[in-house]
């Protein structure tokens, strides 16, 4: 879902007079709350205008960014890819994102790295190595495996992205975690530090912390 902001929209009956709207314009699988509007992530951009300029006849400002809107939607189908992707093994990314939202991949790529501090890129690689992850825990398979299973050129390219991302090669990463899952007193631990930093067990036995983004050891 995509979430726009409205202004001027208070209390129950705004949230009705909006509802009432939407409903005349057509949109299904919508929400009103909260001084926002959400709608599908596919929904076209040109209906989400001409319902702005409806509302502001009404007195209520729909805070429409289009490529706001398509940075969110973008990140919606990335992480709907990964989140699937055994179903879909051979599929570029590339492709997949430029037919879904019908537009070039690079024009997406500008836009989503003028709006995010890292690139598109990044991004992907990011949540197909939270995917790894995952798998690495909770599926059984090996490092080859999964490789295969996520369509990466060769497992020896995702061991080096693996590292490079999480600062961890694979098998630290299971053994760190499985270290950490108990406690002395049997409790259940958590994995990633608060801020995101990865504690990592040096070979003194006294932990220091490794950037979970950067891959570098962190005061």
């Amino acid at each position: 879902m995509i979430r726009i902001p409205v202004n001027n929209m208070n209390g129950k009956d705004g949230e009705k007079a909006v509802s009432d709207l939407l409903h005349a314009h057509r949109f299904n699988n919508y929400k009103v709350e909260n001084g926002c509007i959400e709608l599908h992530d596919h929904e076209n951009p040109h209906r989400i205008s001409h319902l702005g300029a409806s509302m502001l006849k009404q007195g209520y400002e729909l805070v429409y960014d289009h490529q706001r809107i398509l940075v969110q939607r973008i990140s919606h189908v990335v992480t709907e890819m990964v989140n699937n992707w055994e179903n879909r093994p051979n599929l570029k990314i590339s492709v997949y994102l430029s037919d879904k939202l019908n537009l070039n991949y690079n024009y997406l790529s500008n836009i989503f790295s003028e709006h995010n501090k890292i690139s598109l890129r990044q991004f992907i690689i990011n949540k197909r190595i939270e995917k790894v992850k995952k798998l690495l825990l909770h599926s059984g398979l090996n490092l080859t495996e999964i490789a295969t299973m996520l369509n990466y050129s060769s497992v020896a390219h995702l061991s080096n992205q693996f590292r490079k991302t999480t600062g961890l090669s694979a098998s630290e990463f299971k053994a760190l975690h499985l270290h950490q899952l108990m406690n002395t007193d049997g409790q259940l631990q958590p994995f990633a530090d608060g801020d995101g930093r990865i504690p990592y067990a040096a070979s003194s036995g006294i932990p220091h912390y490794v950037s979970s983004a950067a891959g570098q050891p962190a005061s």
